[in-house]
């Protein structure tokens, strides 16, 4: 493993706060629900894209939505050619809970059917978006699909940091992405996991989650590669880490002992004590389950010292294997903005956490922090990062 430091040079996110740095900037600090509708088979909301009733077959339309996603990023990174350099080798990892692979319902219900099955078969049994976009960046560069349910996108980073360490690639770009379906909100519902009203993460009356859809992209680049090319990055992957609890199919563990390994792994792979961080963008779903534990952990880990902690997902929802780098994205606009928003949806937090999250617009005044993914089957993922240029992207 080599010691070259890790940046992000370019971005690209669409969900329901809206499309591209900007826009998601002023929805984050405006104090107000992303897109939104209503599901009325189901009785429960759900988040979704500006332009949902338009959007055809879903394959079709998160392959769309990934090609965009990676063209607009590697803009961000190569303003002038929008190109990977061909000296530079190049890899690709999308993160999704099966969106670009086994989502598509109708898909299966012409199978069933004994019909022709809509689209071409190979994108199911043949290969995948990731390996669509390789072929076209760099045919011989390195190509993965990871569908860990709503870690996907975090464990997306983590193994393209992983690549770049390896010596592997110089150039990784890692998209999250999933689309709302019918059978995605069918789950929930039947997990009971669906709040009946818009999500209210770390709330007192928080009662479940929101499903929420959306894409982002990170340009992950060696130090090497940034030099050789004379690039200025704007953020730097400073940490990260997984674990696993093993405690339950669909819940965390009540006292998050994996969350706290992945936390203590990360911020060991960053060389920072907890106390640097200048707040912590959590995974925050608004069930119960999910809230207790990370406030609970949050708390352990910083000794009961004052600490920062809020959740986006009152704006988005969960956008579950997506919300990995969307949500990264998001901790990065905060760094830059040198603040973070009013945790939306929560009004009256759960007298029960140890520390209550952050309520109304807070200034902070340190360059680093971290967010952190939570999924079923005890799956735990943090990231961390720090501003390294004063440039935005």
């Amino acid at each position: 493993m080599n010691n070259e430091k890790i940046y992000i040079s370019g971005c690209s996110v669409n969900c329901a706060a809206g499309k591209g740095w900007e826009e998601v900037r002023k929805a984050l600090f405006a104090g107000e629900r992303g897109n939104h509708r209503h599901h009325q088979q189901l009785n429960i909301p759900f988040f979704t894209l500006q332009d949902y009733d338009e959007r055809g077959d879903v394959h079709e339309a998160c392959e769309k939505l990934c090609r965009e996603a990676v063209a607009d990023a590697l803009k961000n990174s190569f303003p002038a050619t929008g190109k990977i350099p061909e000296t530079e080798r190049f890899g690709c990892i999308i993160g999704t809970t099966g969106d670009v692979q086994f989502a598509d319902r109708s898909f299966y219900e012409a199978m069933r059917q004994g019909t022709q099955p809509p689209g071409s078969i190979r994108h199911f049994v043949q290969d995948t978006v990731a390996e669509r976009l390789i072929r076209e960046y760099d045919p011989a560069g390195m190509a993965l699909t990871i569908s860990n349910t709503c870690v996907s996108g975090a464990d997306a980073v983590v193994t393209a940091a992983h690549w770049i360490k390896e010596d592997l690639c110089d150039i990784v770009a890692v998209v999250g992405v999933d689309l709302v379906t019918l059978m995605t909100l069918a789950g929930f519902y039947t997990l009971s996991a669906a709040s009946t009203d818009l999500c209210r993460p770390f709330d007192k009356n928080r009662d479940g989650m929101t499903v929420g859809e959306g894409i982002g992209c990170v340009i992950l680049q060696s130090e090497s590669s940034l030099k050789r090319n004379r690039q200025t990055p704007f953020f730097r992957l400073r940490g990260w880490g997984s674990a696993n609890d093993a405690y339950h199919m669909t819940a965390p563990h009540p006292e998050g002992i994996g969350l706290e390994l992945a936390i203590r792994r990360a911020l060991e792979t960053a060389e920072l004590p907890f106390s640097s961080l200048a707040f912590i963008n959590a995974h925050g779903t608004g069930t119960p389950a999910n809230d207790a534990c990370e406030a609970t952990t949050f708390a352990r880990l910083s000794d009961h010292a004052p600490f920062l902690y809020f959740s986006t997902k009152g704006l988005t929802g969960h956008t579950l294997g997506a919300s990995g780098v969307i949500e990264l994205i998001f901790t990065m606009i905060c760094l830059q903005e040198q603040k973070i928003p009013a945790g939306i949806g929560c009004t009256e937090p759960d007298p029960a956490f140890p520390v209550p999250p952050v309520l109304q617009e807070t200034m902070i005044s340190a360059g680093t922090a971290m967010s952190t993914s939570l999924a079923f089957g005890g799956c735990n993922t943090a990231l961390i990062v720090e501003q390294a240029g004063e440039t935005c992207i």
